[in-house]
């Protein structure tokens, strides 16, 4: 009986071949639309296709905008114990593709409880989506741990990104701590720009002073916001003759010079309350 049933799913598995050798030879050409019938009618032919089959169809489905019955192959696989992190992946885009942000998050966050989420470019997408759908700081702890376990690299472009979920976050002094970590490996002035910004942010005045000028001395693009942002900076911490040079050295400015006049205006008005109170 035993022989019997074997010879029967062998002859199953046969029939199946042919169609599945017309889907392969189409695949290989990059001929999908016409890989979709035979991959389909050799499934058909099978009671349980393997997970590969499925595998083959669901991204084929997602290749062809057949986004629905991707969804479906998707759902059919990654419950099971042979599903991979690119099964969850699909499913991810196939529901955000729908416009589906709250299934798409879920099949992530799924992911990741699985111990399925593993590959840089996954858990840096996962972080990505926490934080467009108000989950910024989770992001950033996500991040930051996965940094932490090598499973993300230690680079200035993922320490970049991490400063950017923290500032999200509004969590001005763990985004500089994620900024001085990039500035550590790779020094320009658009970081020092950030950070200059950030400080000020965090009331680390003495930091965006000093970072700002960093940037100015590696030529930054945004010169004369830097230098304004010195000079409010410097306002703060009652150093008022570099607040006074830096507005000064954007008086000439077409764009801002009316913002430093102005600036330099408040300067004269605090300095001169100041030597009344004296």
């Amino acid at each position: 009986m035993k022989i019997l049933c074997f010879w029967a799913v062998f002859l199953v598995f046969l029939n199946a071949a042919l169609p599945l050798e017309e889907a392969k030879e189409m695949l290989d050409a990059g001929r999908y639309q016409e890989a979709y019938e035979p991959l389909k009618k050799a499934m058909a032919m099978v009671e349980n296709p393997p997970i590969g089959w499925r595998r083959v169809l669901a991204s084929l489905c997602l290749e062809l905008n057949k986004t629905d019955e991707a969804i479906e192959a998707y759902k059919g696989i990654v419950p099971d114990d042979e599903s991979k992190e690119e099964d969850y992946i699909g499913l991810f885009y196939a529901y955000a593709i729908k416009g589906d942000e709250r299934r798409a998050l879920g099949v992530l966050s799924a992911a990741q409880a699985a111990g399925k989420l593993n590959r840089e470019s996954s858990l840096t997408l996962f972080s990505s989506v926490l934080a467009q759908n108000g989950g910024a700081i989770r992001a950033a702890k996500l991040m930051r741990r996965a940094i932490g376990e090598g499973r993300i690299s230690q680079s200035a472009r993922n320490y970049e990104r991490l400063f950017h979920l923290y500032r999200q976050a509004r969590e001005y002094k763990e985004a500089l701590n994620a900024i001085d970590a990039a500035l550590t490996i790779e020094a320009g002035e658009q970081l020092y720009t950030k950070c200059a910004y950030t400080a000020f942010e965090a009331a680390d005045y003495a930091k965006a002073i000093n970072t700002a000028k960093r940037a100015l001395e590696l030529n930054a693009t945004r010169a004369d916001n830097l230098r304004l942002l010195i000079g409010a900076a410097a306002i703060e911490t009652k150093d008022y003759k570099t607040a006074r040079s830096a507005f000064g050295e954007v008086l000439k400015s077409r764009k801002y010079g009316k913002q430093a006049r102005s600036w330099l205006d408040y300067l004269d008005e605090l300095t001169r309350e100041n030597s009344l109170n004296i």
